[in-house]
């Protein structure tokens, strides 16, 4: 008991000890979250800014990319506007028809490149599962609506298959080889299109990629279908084009 004279004696509390356990969650927070801003010092700033910036580049390295009108230069260069000849289509198909097999291979194999390198850069510089599939969608795009040529491109069938090279090679491999298959037995371009496009996402799925390259790559596949949607008209009035495997074909109205 304390003197009465001077009072009830004063309680002095202790400080709380941190609950067990709370160091290690602190350490957590941290690692996911890094230190609080006030606390970061001035090189994060400059950090966040650099890859904020490279994401931007990132975007429209891809859409450039996929904006490059191979098809229109090979036409160029041979002396003929494909805008205007065939089915007027600035894609790899229409350009097999009109200058031939040599040339129409080349404008594919350029246009799968604009669709893998626009992924492949993505993955390189700012990585991530969204940027290499938000390049790959803008490749698409670029080569669908290009800027160089009055935003009048192809179908976007090569690109993605392009951009699929770089997010599952192991299901575009598979992809690309039923696309030879169709084409060589049914001459039908747009046939082998279709049925890859439908294939696309399930072979992902079978292959283990991640449900956001899954979703893009039907979400990209269901585009491509909607860019065929009269070559489907044509196949059931049976009117569609074949191709000529081997030798260059004169130019058709469709």
């Amino acid at each position: 008991m304390g003197d009465p004279a001077r009072g009830a004696p004063v309680a002095v509390r202790r400080p709380a000890l941190p609950r067990r356990g709370a160091h290690r969650h602190l350490g957590r927070l941290l690692l996911h979250h890094g230190p609080p801003p006030a606390l970061r010092g001035p090189r994060a700033r400059p950090r966040r800014h650099r890859r904020s910036v490279n994401q931007v580049l990132v975007l429209v390295v891809a859409y450039l990319l996929g904006s490059i009108p191979f098809a229109y230069l090979a036409g160029r260069i041979n002396g003929v506007d494909l805008r205007t000849v065939g089915s007027g289509n600035l894609g790899a198909t229409n350009v097999f028809r009109t200058l031939g097999r040599t040339a129409g291979v080349a404008v594919m194999v350029l246009d799968i490149a604009k669709g893998a390198f626009a992924v492949l850069i993505a993955q390189w510089v700012v990585g991530g599962p969204w940027w290499p599939i938000a390049a790959g969608a803008l490749a698409i795009i670029g080569h669908v609506f290009p800027v160089w040529t009055g935003f009048k491109g192809g179908k976007g069938v090569a690109v993605g298959a392009g951009a699929l090279i770089g997010l599952v090679p192991a299901a575009s491999g598979v992809l690309i080889i039923l696309w030879v298959l169709i084409v060589v037995l049914t001459r039908y371009v747009s046939v082998a299109s279709i049925v890859c496009a439908l294939a696309a996402a399930p072979l992902a799925w079978a292959f283990g990629a991640p449900w956001s390259y899954v979703a893009f790559i039907g979400l990209a596949g269901l585009f491509v279908i909607i860019k065929h949607r009269e070559n489907i008209q044509r196949l059931l009035s049976g009117t569609e084009n074949r191709i000529q495997l081997g030798r260059k074909a004169s130019p058709d109205p469709t």
